[in-house]
């Protein structure tokens, strides 16, 4: 690698080559993020596109989420019977992983954050006996991969990208028809909740 830099360095530094440098400094970000980001963003839209595709002809809705702040891009699936309370995320983090999980709206409904009634359903096929973690938005989150820079880079590249949206979509479409049954007792149980807290 140290002889390549150094070969490509030289190139550079040769007078003639002076408008290639400049070409160069004004198209790579300075900030490696960004550089990241623009391939997850590209590659996110491509696999909403193909979500769309393979939950074609059901009721579940995908919408990819891109900030325009720093925070890194998710994907949601949701349904309009349960969407008020619970969805599924998938989360790339730029550099460093990818996770996804059954999240609970507790910006809306802060009656869902702690709520034993409401996890111990959960606890029926999410949790820790399942390999799913759980935190203050999701009710069961797993780690797909845990990258390296370089990892995340060829997984992004063209040649190794449909591969990636693959195994997404399989995790993804596999874990919405895992829950799929079994969420309306969430809901039902959010709902119920709810109506005695007004």
């Amino acid at each position: 690698m140290k002889e390549y830099k150094e070969k490509v360095l030289e190139f550079l530094l040769q007078p003639e080559n002076f408008e290639v440098v400049w070409e160069l400094y004004d198209l790579i970000p300075k900030d490696r993020t960004a550089l990241y980001r623009r391939l997850v963003n590209g590659t996110l839209q491509q696999l909403e596109t193909h979500l769309k595709k393979e939950l074609s002809g059901t009721d579940w809705e995908v919408e990819l989420f891109i900030h325009k702040t720093k925070e890194d891009p998710i994907i949601t699936l949701f349904k309009k019977d349960w969407n008020d309370y619970f969805y599924i995320e998938l989360g790339f983090e730029v550099i460093g992983s990818d996770y996804f999980g059954l999240v609970r709206d507790i910006d809306t409904y802060k009656f869902l954050k702690d709520n034993n009634e409401i996890e111990k359903i959960a606890d029926e096929f999410l949790g820790e006996g399942n390999g799913y973690e759980r935190d203050e938005w999701y009710l069961g989150s797993k780690y797909v991969n845990d990258f390296t820079d370089i990892e995340v880079l060829k997984k992004l590249l063209p040649e190794n990208r449909n591969t990636l949206i693959e195994e997404y979509i399989g995790i993804l479409a596999g874990f919405a028809k895992e829950i799929e049954d079994k969420v309306p007792k969430l809901v039902e149980a959010a709902r119920a909740i709810s109506s005695k807290k007004k």
